[in-house]
């Protein structure tokens, strides 16, 4: 999230008007830290009402970021915790409060979630204190409040495709079916705990969501594609070459992917909002749409047949009723370089139109698209399989099984690939990860101190990915970049509960936290595993 603010970019840039050379600006890691913003530290409080079947019916939370010392993105940030506050369910009443708060403390800023990991922590320790209060399985009242398609939202929106909370749900229900976890033998107690979220896919709120592609065909047979969407590790690059090659049957390794580039690429707006797969994939769809019509009309000039009775189908333009091939697609690039015609082509997506309001009106909205908050939505759940040593409060995370509704995969490996790395953030951000000041001087001012997990304490992550296309998603795509990370500290909480009898409402969970936890409840000897 550090990408959408402020920390080296305008001394670089007021270095190269002033000597009107290239400039890089190096920060060490010491002056990294103390310098870039950080997530808002948050302080929730909830209060949720059910039934005695565990329906619930009605919420109230407020939720108070500590926005830092200078204005970042906190509006935007609480605008998505609010509207995140209660978790993928049908809650039928609801009063929530978000505010930012400004403190002499370090900007914080956009990070993985954007407001979504805090407000899942709340909304989810509720619902498993909920659940142990009614003696009722976790996932089934989640299963019984779980959102579907046409139920509105927190807000009042009411997505009418690709809902898939309960598949998700389904999927780790199932895989827990048989578990036991590894014994660690005297003095540790392992515990299972489980949460869900759902996360939007695009801008939303109001805001118009757009992007740019266009293509050229090479003389040589390339492909040459052109985005603005930046990839920094997430993939997008790889997910619109195979947008594009599925679309038009060019072999993807003849595709050439050229993107980010301000004065060459369509414009693609943020690299942010798990955004790009749906709208900038949308937009190399259109793109290649037109493409293909630039193509069939090569087709049709250099073989005399109209245009009407030509169709493409595997990487070539056929007869239609004989089937004949009529020209490749190889030859149609060939052919083009050879008479010096460029055949191009060129679109715009604009995502379907939201609102800013976060209050359904009494009457209800018209239609569903009328009370649109986002363009799409993607949901997950997740269980945390780990052990407590009860005498020092140490904690052994050994499985995770996180289901994933990402819509149609255009690339299994990345989606699984941000599933574990967001596993992995989740855990961080759960057990160990903590900024701290004094007189607002950093006292963490190193990666070791931060307390950033380490390859070795991986634990085995079970990805289940849930294929529940979206209507206007490319090939029914959603997105997946950053909802994994936020199920990690509720799941781990409701574990540690699980496992040693207490509940810690503070992250990180610190050892010394369950240890002063299990002194104030007269614990310290349990040795019991659940």
């Amino acid at each position: 999230g550090g990408k959408e603010d402020i920390s080296v970019q305008i001394l670089a840039a007021l270095g190269a008007l002033a000597t009107g050379r290239p400039v890089k600006y190096s920060f060490s890691r010491r002056e990294s830290i103390a310098v870039s913003g950080k997530r808002h530290a948050t302080r929730l409080r909830y209060s949720l009402g059910v039934d005695a079947e565990g329906r619930i019916t009605a919420l109230k939370a407020r939720i108070d970021a500590l926005a830092g010392a200078y204005a970042s993105v906190e509006e935007a940030v609480i605008l998505r915790s609010a509207s995140f506050a209660g978790g993928p369910y049908t809650i039928p009443a609801a009063d929530v409060v978000a505010r930012a708060v400004y403190q002499t403390h370090a900007p914080a800023c956009a990070m993985r979630g954007f407001g979504n990991p805090v407000a899942t922590f709340g909304a989810e320790m509720t619902m498993n204190r909920i659940a142990e209060a009614l003696g009722m399985d976790p996932l089934e009242l989640r299963l019984r409040n779980a959102l579907e398609a046409g139920k509105p939202t927190l807000t009042g929106d009411r997505p009418s495709t690709s809902v898939g909370i309960k598949e998700c749900l389904e999927a780790v229900r199932g895989a827990l079916a048989g578990y036991e976890p590894p014994d660690l033998g005297e003095g540790w107690s392992s515990g299972i705990g489980v949460a869900c979220s759902y996360k939007n896919v695009g801008l939303g709120i109001g805001m118009e969501d757009s992007a740019g592609a266009s293509g050229e065909v090479l003389a040589d047979g390339t492909l040459l594609l052109r985005i603005g969407a930046v990839d920094m590790g997430q993939g997008s690059n790889s997910a619109m070459a195979q947008i594009l090659s599925a679309r038009l049957g060019w072999p993807i390794s003849r595709i050439q992917v050229h993107s980010a580039d301000t004065m060459l690429d369509p414009l693609a707006g943020m690299t942010t909002a798990s955004r790009q797969t749906f709208i900038t994939g949308n937009a190399v769809l259109a793109m290649a749409d037109r493409l293909e019509e630039e193509l069939a009309a090569f087709a049709s000039e250099i073989s005399g047949i109209p245009r009407e009775e030509l169709s493409l189908s595997g990487s070539a333009f056929r007869r239609r009723g004989s089937g004949r091939t009529v020209a490749t697609l190889a030859e149609l690039a060939a052919t083009a370089g050879s008479r010096g015609r460029n055949l191009s082509a060129q679109a715009r997506y604009v995502a379907p139109a939201t609102r800013f309001s976060l209050k359904e009106p009494p009457q209800g909205y018209g239609t569903a698209a009328e009370g649109a908050l986002h363009a799409a939505y993607c949901f997950a759940a997740q269980a945390t399989s780990l052990s407590v040593h009860l005498p020092t409060g140490t904690i052994k995370v050994h499985d995770v099984f996180i289901a994933c509704d990402a819509g149609r995969v255009i690339n299994r490996a990345a989606v699984e690939g941000q599933m574990q790395g967001g596993v992995m953030m989740g855990l961080g951000y759960a057990l160990s990860e903590e900024y701290r000041e004094r007189l607002g001087v950093p006292e963490t001012d190193s990666f070791g101190k931060l307390g950033i997990p380490r390859i070795g304490q991986t634990p085995r992550i079970h990805c289940f990915i849930i294929e529940n296309p979206h209507a206007q998603g490319p090939f029914g795509a959603k997105g997946m970049g950053e909802l994994p990370l936020s199920m990690g500290a509720p799941s781990a909480a409701h574990a540690v509960r699980r496992a040693a009898g207490v509940w810690i409402h503070s992250l990180p969970l610190r050892p010394e936290k369950i240890l002063a936890a299990l002194k104030e409840a007269g614990g310290g000897t349990r040795s019991a595993k659940r």
